[in-house]
């Protein structure tokens, strides 16, 4: 998440899952924010705690 005044901020990890016999895949996030997100964005990371986003963007929101 990227927001105006703390810039960005790592909001954990995105879970995944997929049916058994399903092409369909689903995920689920859920988070408490203490600021307010200026861009919500989802980077392909090797580990779970870094801090600032990798260059793999797999998903950008518009500025709002």
């Amino acid at each position: 998440m990227q927001t105006k005044d703390q810039g960005n901020k790592n909001l954990g990890r995105l879970v995944s899952s997929e049916a058994y016999f399903s092409t369909e895949r689903n995920a689920k996030f859920s988070a408490v924010l203490t600021a307010v997100p200026t861009k919500i964005f989802i980077t392909a990371e090797d580990s779970a705690d870094v801090q600032n986003p990798g260059s793999v963007t797999v998903l950008i929101t518009e500025s709002f």
